[in-house]
């Protein structure tokens, strides 16, 4: 399975949540939409700290299970950064490389951590739109990582 790159110059300029495909994804439901983005932010961080402990107690399968679930749930909810670092943490547990994983690791702990800060703002821009008020531009430049 070839490698997933890291172009860390063009991840930069990428938002945390794509919201307009996630408000696509959720057919145009922004309410929806708001209350996946919440379950998700809410289960986060324990879903990180999971794949941590597992990773530290050497428990690949069930590692690359958890992360496998982490990158589908961000896939869905469009959080395309901690998509991407969760694939390159999945393709090297699934490869048994566990001695290369800090890397990716910190990437998804990273990743995660911007998915909460954004999330507010992700939030309050979903429920605009949500309320009826006169559809606003996304700001992907308050929504991206810097």
């Amino acid at each position: 399975m070839p490698a997933i790159p890291t172009p860390k110059s063009e991840l930069m300029d990428r938002p945390v949540f794509d919201l307009p495909a996630l408000v696509r994804r959720a057919m145009d439901n922004r309410q929806l939409a708001a209350e996946l983005v919440e379950k998700f932010t809410a289960r986060l961080p324990q879903s990180v700290d999971d794949i941590r402990r597992l990773l530290a107690s050497c428990d690949l399968p069930a590692a690359a299970a958890k992360v496998h679930t982490l990158k589908g749930e961000a896939g869905s909810l469009a959080a395309t950064q901690l998509h991407a670092a969760a694939a390159r943490l999945e393709q090297c547990l699934r490869a048994g490389r566990q001695q290369e994983a800090a890397g990716p690791l910190r990437d998804v702990q990273a990743s995660a951590s911007e998915c909460l800060a954004a999330c507010e703002l992700a939030l309050s821009q979903l429920a605009a739109e949500a309320d009826g008020n006169p559809p606003t531009e996304w700001t992907p430049d308050a929504n991206t990582h810097r």
